[in-house]
């Protein structure tokens, strides 16, 4: 048996009317009501009064009420129920019509006041005893609903109207709360979109994030069961303009699409669902589906959390935002209404297909993300100016997506975000990174640790369908960025290349490709010798390879002191190299003290020694302080043919201290980052100025060896020469200019052709390689 508890309580409903001083009835009284604060005894005070019939309808009545025998109302003798429509006064009368009561106002409110959009902001709530502020009304807890405005939360009836006089009215002044409430699911169709009152929020019933039923070809709005918005406007049109810290939270949203698609082409192009353009935006707790482009964010502080969604082409647009934006827990997903494999493919090969599409920004904080099927993740663009645009975050897995990142910044630490998988497919660009620096002023950084990259394995033919990446990282300028690697772990693929050839971009750390680790070289190779001046002549103290250029200049080690009245460009020490480039190159010089010395030159020569280029050609390098070093960078940009170079530090005058130098450094191209020479062991004499070369010799001619074989017409060489079928080395000697050199053969291996070497005497005069017949010889020098 049931229960029962009895909770009604047994009262009469009729009202009893007595006298003021005795507890008896006013029997053979009168009633009369009127005006508030009026005498309702005189006829131009009284209001309507009405008889209520048992089944519920009135009828007037005239004044005044009679109040029977027992002391209640009656009506032709019969016990009657009076009402009227409005507060009154009312005044009681005995049978003698002596006044007996009389009240100013009755009700003290309007019954009508409570009735319609304001009536919830009269109704008060109590918070608990004691607190600051222990009064609230329920419309300060409810908000307006959409449905106060004509809105069908049932989603047949077009609610565009709806919206548009809620949005009206909550732009007003009378709107004391602004939020638009969201209790079922509302059908707008429109031709044009909605512009958001300043802080205002529309929000759903929807508390957290859920990936939505998975129905398979059924379009969601059949099966929407939160807070839903079905949205019906023509391509290419917003459907919310927001101006400054408006919120959406806890609904859905939903396009039409369709399911099956064979191209791109077959979308339906709708504009953003939400525009920002001024201050602070806010999603929370949503999804969307069938979206073109979701959420255009302009102006501060974006702020996206719990939001799972697919939009067909880019989801979250961020321009210009001044001030530094966070994503948190966001699904880019196409399985929240899980179309078929044919919506996925031609989706994900849009080329302008795009997760988070950044520009112009002061930063970006994503952090547990998951996105699937985009053709880019992260599009991430400077634009010229003087933004950040860093974009930090971790947790992250990128699912058949073509390409991770696509940067174009001049910047410091660009990318910073940490602990992920990226599977790449659908990949339209020349790679799963793409990296540039438009300027090259500074050098962009990109921090890539904790992260397996590897291509999408499934080959079925009813799934995912699109490109693979050529490479990992792609370098699309020659300069300005540089990756970190760290805990990288990348599976087999077709192409294993990391860098583009001749380009000074670098890559650090290390890498496991497959199961083998490999550990990044970033230093190209430096065309001098003896770097750190550590190997030394012990009979002059000179640096081998080194040598004093102009007079008075005294190098001991890699000190170097002049008795000259002031430092000039030119004359210090000096390195000559036989070198040549193809492009650009670049000279830079250590020191842990350079005194007064004006800085570094090098001057570059053809073959001959002929039209001498010097470089800078404003003046010498300035030494620059960094920490406890001094640097001097010569950056040029283009060495055609040159293949002689002199790179010369100047020495300090006699009074301006001492130049100590660290290194030298000349490498290919022109890097912004400057690094100290590799350590070398340390040489020895026989070792020095050694030179290597074919030349081609006529037969019976005595032809001089090339310039960058040999450029001294003095000193004590050892030549080696080989031809087709002769092989000879010699030991010259030649102490003066006006004198023929010493000739020594040390071994000769003759076959068919005679060769012959000599050291003619004369200003300028190189050693000269004579055949019996045409031949090309192979030919190295080395010597002091």
């Amino acid at each position: 048996m049931a229960e029962t508890t009895p909770s009604v309580v047994v009262s009469m409903p009729t009202q009893l009317f007595t006298l003021a001083r005795a507890f008896k009835a006013a029997a053979n009284g009168r009633i009369y009501i009127g005006k508030i604060d009026t005498d309702p005894t005189i006829p131009e005070n009284q209001i309507q009064a009405y008889l209520e019939n048992e089944d519920g309808t009135s009828v007037p009545v005239a004044q005044p009420m009679m109040i029977g025998q027992a002391g209640l109302p009656v009506y032709n003798g019969q016990i009657a129920k009076f009402t009227t429509t409005t507060t009154h006064s009312m005044a009681i009368y005995d049978a003698y019509g002596v006044k007996q009561f009389y009240f100013p106002n009755v009700l003290k409110y309007n019954p009508g006041e409570f009735a319609g959009p304001g009536g919830a902001g009269k109704i008060g709530i109590g918070y608990p005893e004691g607190t600051t502020f222990n009064y609230s009304t329920v419309q300060a807890e409810l908000g307006y609903s959409l449905d106060m405005f004509g809105g069908d939360p049932t989603g047949v009836n077009n609610s565009y109207d709806a919206m548009t006089r809620a949005l009206a009215f909550l732009a007003t002044s009378d709107a004391k709360f602004k939020v638009l409430k969201l209790h079922g699911k509302y059908k707008i169709s429109g031709s044009t979109g909605f512009t958001l009152p300043s802080g205002v929020s529309i929000v759903g019933n929807h508390e957290g994030m859920t990936q939505g039923p998975q129905t398979e070809q059924v379009w969601p709005q059949d099966y929407a069961y939160d807070s839903t918005l079905i949205i019906d406007l023509p391509p290419g049109v917003d459907c919310f303009t927001a101006t400054a810290n408006n919120v959406f939270a806890g609904f859905s949203v939903i396009y039409n699409q369709p399911q099956s698609v064979a191209t791109a082409a077959d979308f339906i192009q709708y504009g953003y669902f939400i525009r920002s353009n001024y201050r602070s935006m806010a999603l929370v707790n949503m999804r969307y589906a069938g979206a073109y482009n979701w959420a255009y964010l302009q102006g501060e502080c974006p702020f996206v959390e719990n939001v799972y969604g697919y939009a067909i082409n880019i989801d979250y647009r961020v321009h210009r935002s001044a001030d530094v934006g966070r994503f948190s827990n966001v699904h880019i997903n196409p399985n929240v209404t899980r179309p078929a494999w044919s919506f996925i493919n031609a989706a994900a090969m849009i080329p302008t297909s795009c997760a988070f599409h950044f520009t112009e920004h002061d930063g970006m904080f994503i952090n547990d993300t998951h996105v699937f099927g985009k053709n880019k993740v992260v599009i991430n663009n400077q634009n010229g100016t003087a933004r950040l645009c860093t974009v930090n975050g971790s947790n992250w897995l990128v699912d058949k997506c073509g390409t991770l990142l696509k940067s174009d910044i001049n910047s410091g630490l660009t990318w910073g975000v940490n602990n992920g998988t990226f599977i790449s497919r659908y990949c339209s660009e020349g790679g799963g990174v793409m990296l540039t620096n438009p300027l090259a002023t500074q050098v962009s950084g990109y921090q890539f640790d904790g992260w397996k990259f590897q291509i999408d394995a499934d080959t079925s033919p009813v799934t995912a369908v699109g490109p693979l990446p050529a490479r990992w990282f792609n370098f699309g300028t020659a300069s300005g960025c540089r990756v970190w690697l760290n805990n990288f772990i990348v599976l087999a693929m077709p192409n294993m290349e990391f860098n583009n050839d001749a380009q000074s971009n670098l890559i650090e750390g290390s890498a496991t490709v497959g199961t083998r680790t490999i550990i990044f070289d970033n230093k190209p190779k430096n065309r001098l010798s003896n770097v750190w001046l550590a190997s030394v002549d012990p009979a002059t103290l000179i640096p081998y390879g080194y040598a004093a250029a102009g007079s008075n200049i005294t190098i001991n080690r890699n000190v170097v002191t002049s008795t000259n009245p002031a430092s000039s460009n030119g004359v210090g020490i000096s390195q000559r190299v036989f070198t040549s480039f193809t492009g650009a190159c670049s000279i830079w010089v250590y020191a842990s003290s350079v005194g007064d010395s004006v800085g570094v030159s090098a001057t570059a020569y053809l073959a001959d020694f002929g039209s001498p280029i010097v470089f800078p050609s404003t003046g010498p390098a300035k030494w620059e302080r960094f920490g406890n070093e001094y640097l001097a960078r010569i950056s040029i940009p283009a060495s055609t043919n040159r293949v002689i170079w002199d790179v010369v530090a100047a020495a300090p005058s006699a009074t301006g201290g001492l130049l100590v130098l660290s290194d030298f450094n000349m490498t290919a191209d022109n890097p912004l980052t400057y690094w100290h020479g590799a350590p070398e062991v340390q040489l020895q004499a026989q070792q020095i100025n050694q030179n290597s070369g074919t030349m081609t010799v006529t037969p019976g001619v005595a032809t001089e060896v090339p310039r960058y074989l040999w450029a001294s017409d003095v000193g004590a060489i050892i030549v080696h020469v080989r031809t087709a079928n002769s092989a000879l080395i010699v030991a010259l000697t030649k102490r003066m200019v006006a004198f023929d050199g010493t000739l020594n053969i040390i071994s000769q291996q003759a076959g068919s052709e005679t060769v012959t070497v000599a050291w003619p005497s004369g200003a300028g005069k190189r050693p000269t390689i004579m055949c019996s017949a045409n031949s090309t010889a192979m030919v190295t020098i080395s010597g002091v």
